[in-house]
């Protein structure tokens, strides 16, 4: 027995394939998933393999699918494979060009441009965030959710059935990109080319020390707990740190610190000043910062984050970031931070 798990949208899927026979089900709430399957009344001991969804799509449907797969194996030797979102929509495609399309945000689609090609997936352009409105101009076949300003959009398609189909691949040693017992699923990151054209193009500069009252300006209007003056000007003159400024016009929109700690960096403090926001401005202060780190010895970049700073968080994961733990107590008022991390090398 198989089984293909699919949430990487609002809606869930499954495929179940029992002695050559499947049935496919679509669920409203991927939570679901694990009830349906007892009302099924199926014996998870024939269970041989699980096939789930780890991305692109709903950050929190694919970690759900991920938890799920994971809770059926708890007491099996069951392997799960973690198979690319597009490579099961369009498993059971025929051979062409296709445009997969699942909605990130406002205006913006999780995309790519696939060749499928004699049971082949290629990829043309990358799997990313992309504006609606360059997707809606790219040639190809679409297929995915069906969303405003974009048409044509095939939506009848199996993922959870083609996911089934590449586990049997995998098992015959034809497919090879999928990751086996998965910790947590791929995160996206908004393409290079759309972050390079941020709303605001400025200047990114070393910061000094004279630029420090704006700087706590800005901090002060930016956290709960504000670093003190004493606290930028330490790192501003460490030699082993790294404070860059975004500047437009004359005038300071945002920065980001950080120090070196052996191979690794810690991105301690990023900030944009308030009327600046929502312009693009800290996914280029971030995007350029890794470009820096990545011309270093360092391998991975990491940082703290408030666990109800969804906003934060969001972008980090969009800048390709991963959680690796929960930190309990970590801020003066007793919130929990998020670890998160960038593998650079």
């Amino acid at each position: 027995m198989l089984l293909g798990i699919d949430s990487s949208r609002l809606k869930g899927e499954i495929t179940i394939e029992i002695e050559g026979k499947r049935e496919r089900i679509i669920v409203e709430k991927t939570e679901d998933i694990p009830y349906i399957l007892k009302d099924m009344d199926i014996d998870m001991k024939f269970l041989k393999g699980i096939g789930v969804s780890i991305g692109p799509g709903s950050f929190t449907g694919l970690r759900i699918g991920l938890a799920i797969a994971k809770g059926l194996r708890f007491n099996n030797d069951i392997p799960i494979y973690g198979i690319k979102t597009f490579d099961g929509m369009l498993f059971n495609e025929d051979d062409g060009i296709y445009i997969p399309i699942i909605y990130a945000k406002t205006n913006y689609v999780y995309s790519g441009i696939i060749k499928k090609e004699k049971g082949k997936i290629i990829r043309l352009k990358e799997d990313a965030v992309y504006p609606v409105k360059e997707v809606s101009i790219w040639e190809g076949k679409r297929i995915g959710e069906s969303l405003e300003g974009i048409e044509n959009i095939k939506t009848d398609y199996d993922a959870s059935g083609g996911i089934i189909d590449i586990i049997k691949m995998i098992e015959n040693g034809f497919y090879k990109g999928y990751i086996l017992n998965p910790v947590e699923p791929l995160y996206l990151s908004l393409s290079e080319a759309e972050i390079k054209r941020a709303s605001f193009s400025f200047k990114y500069e070393n910061i000094d020390i004279k630029d420090l009252p704006i700087i706590m300006q800005i901090e002060r209007e930016s956290f709960v707990d504000p670093w003190d003056a004493y606290s930028f000007r330490y790192i501003i003159k460490n030699k082993y740190c790294y404070s860059k400024k975004a500047v437009i016009g004359d005038f300071i929109a945002g920065y980001v610190i950080g120090c070196f700690e052996e191979k690794k960096f810690h991105l301690m403090n990023i900030a944009v000043k308030k009327e600046m926001r929502k312009k693009g401005i800290g996914k280029n202060l971030i995007f350029r910062l890794i470009k820096d780190i990545e011309k270093t010895d360092a391998k991975e970049i990491y940082l703290e984050v408030r666990i109800t700073n969804e906003p934060a968080i969001n972008l980090y994961k969009m800048m390709g970031f991963r959680i690796e733990r929960i930190e309990e107590n970590y801020y003066k008022n007793g919130d929990d931070a998020l670890i998160m991390s960038l593998h650079i090398k």
